[in-house]
């Protein structure tokens, strides 16, 4: 019989540990200077329920999925930024416009154990793209917004 605590629960065990500093995510296509300080893609389908008319069925009806993405950058010292526009601004460039985000993180306490996520968005194009910058720090900040047709695990 397993130990419990004093309300008589069994005490949940550690996972594991991880820090943020350990964690990397890379953009396969822009490996370094993006800058990026925040991601966020999401990738849904919609699913119609229909009912039949003088009966109790009713059935599910799955859409096609769509994707999209938003990343928030710092623009630094470089041309990467104008690249990203020509390479995902131009819709007729859509067949090779892919972004592979590599997520790797390393349990700090087992450094043997490393975990890894692949994911390829495919067929990107830049939709949306604001600018702003703040008086204080003098950054300019660049968010981005782009439409994709799948995501694919790596």
């Amino acid at each position: 019989m397993a130990a419990t605590d004093i309300f008589g629960r069994v005490p949940n065990e550690i996972g594991g540990v991880f820090t943020a500093d350990h964690a990397r995510l890379t953009a396969a296509d822009f490996p370094a200077g993006l800058l990026i300080q925040n991601f966020t893609a999401t990738y849904n389908r919609p699913v119609n329920r229909i009912y039949e008319v003088g009966s109790p069925n009713f059935y599910f009806i799955d859409g096609r999925p769509q994707g999209r993405m938003m990343m928030q950058r710092v623009i630094g010292p470089s041309n990467l930024v104008t690249d990203f526009y020509e390479k995902f601004g131009n819709i007729c460039n859509i067949r090779n416009n892919h972004l592979t985000f590599t997520l790797t993180e390393k349990d700090c306490s087992r450094p043997d154990v490393q975990g890894k996520t692949v994911l390829q968005l495919k067929w990107c194009v830049l939709t949306d793209m604001a600018l702003g910058v703040t008086a204080n720090d003098m950054i300019i900040t660049d968010n981005s917004a782009l439409m994709f047709g799948t995501i694919m695990k790596g």
